[in-house]
């Protein structure tokens, strides 16, 4: 059902307040990274900050907000910010996976994730982002196969989907 237009104004509203939390958050943080030497503490500062990063893009990916186009650019560089950790990097890999998917745009997604693949094909994180994507693929090819009983492109989705799979199985 659609919300009045009261309600679209209510949930925008909080929706801003809630992008100028996280992102005045991790602005905070990202400041008090670079005024502490202490090796935890800035490892815990970096990871709250980037735990807002997540937050402000599953409030993105929300239908009410609907600005799956916002997620991308939040996450630029997060392999080379976080290169050894694997849980970091699959979390931005789903929520990628997810904005892509919003948009319509699954190809650019496996394209985004096998550019990565042969960057660096032993990568810790890979397996789990393909794992990520994989059902993602999956459900498209359902989709598709349901609208075409023959459709040829359900049949690539799969196949990708498997190769995911696989890999992260492995």
């Amino acid at each position: 059902s659609r919300n009045s237009p009261r309600q679209a104004r209510a949930q925008k509203q909080a929706g801003d307040k809630a992008e100028s939390f996280l992102r005045g958050a991790g602005d905070a943080l990202r400041a008090a990274v670079s005024q502490t030497l202490d090796p935890k503490v800035r490892e815990e500062m970096q990871s709250y900050a980037f735990n807002s990063r997540v937050s402000l893009a599953n409030l993105f990916l929300l239908d009410q907000v609907d600005r799956s186009t916002d997620v991308m650019p939040l996450f630029d560089g997060v392999e080379q910010e976080f290169p050894g950790d694997a849980a970091k990097i699959s979390t931005v890999w789903a929520l990628r996976s997810r904005a892509l998917q919003a948009q319509g745009k699954l190809d650019e997604a496996m394209k985004l994730l096998d550019d990565q693949i042969r960057a660096d094909p032993s990568a810790r994180w890979i397996g789990t982002s393909a794992g990520a994507l994989a059902p993602i693929l999956d459900t498209r090819g359902i989709e598709l196969r349901r609208s075409n009983p023959k459709s040829e492109e359900a049949d690539k989705y799969w196949r990708k989907a498997a190769s995911y799979y696989l890999l992260a199985i492995k």
